[in-house]
C-alpha cells in the first residue's frame, strides 16, 4: 500500500503542515500519485467547480481546460462535482475532491496556500496535522 499526504504552506519559512493523508492499493492510481509527488513544488492547484474538460491529461492554460484525444467520457469530471485538479506543465495530473463537508473544510484551508503531494509510504508516524520542515516530519506536543 502506498500512502501520501497533501501538505500546505504555513508560513513564510517553509513550515507545511499535512491537510490530507491518502493511502491507495491500487498500482495504477497510485503511480498518478507518484508523478504529482515527483513534481514537488512545481505543482498548481486549482478548483475545477465550474470548469468543463477536466480529466487526468487535459492541459489547462489559465483559464481553460482542453480534454485530450480519446478521454473516456465517464472520466471526465462534471463542472458540478467540485474537486481540486493538480497540474503539471499544464497538464492535469490528477484530481482530489472532498467527500464531506469536514474535508472540505480542511481543503479549503489547504488549497488556499502553496500545496505539493509527499510520498510517506512506511511512514506511520505522519498523519493529519502532522509538520513538515524540509527535511524531516514532526509533531507539535499537546
Amino acid at each position: 500500500m502506498k500512502k501520501f499526504v497533501l501538505l500546505t504552506q504555513t508560513d513564510q519559512y517553509n513550515i507545511y503542515e499535512v491537510f490530507d493523508v491518502i493511502e491507495l492499493s491500487s498500482d495504477v492510481i497510485s503511480q498518478r500519485w507518484s508523478q504529482i509527488a515527483e513534481a514537488g513544488t512545481d505543482i498548481v492547484t486549482k478548483n475545477i467547480i465550474g470548469y468543463e474538460n477536466v480529466a487526468i491529461g487535459s492541459t489547462f492554460d489559465g483559464n481553460v481546460f482542453s480534454l485530450p484525444e480519446n478521454v473516456d467520457p465517464t472520466a471526465i469530471h462534471s463542472p458540478e462535482s467540485g474537486g481540486y485538479a493538480f497540474i503539471h506543465n499544464g497538464v492535469v495530473l490528477g484530481t482530489a475532491r472532498a467527500f464531506n463537508a469536514y474535508i472540505e473544510e480542511r481543503y479549503q484551508a489547504g488549497f488556499s496556500g502553496n500545496v505539493f503531494v509527499k510520498d510517506v509510504t512506511g511512514n506511520e508516524d505522519v498523519s493529519y496535522g502532522s509538520l513538515w520542515n524540509g527535511t524531516e516530519f514532526y509533531s507539535l506536543p499537546n
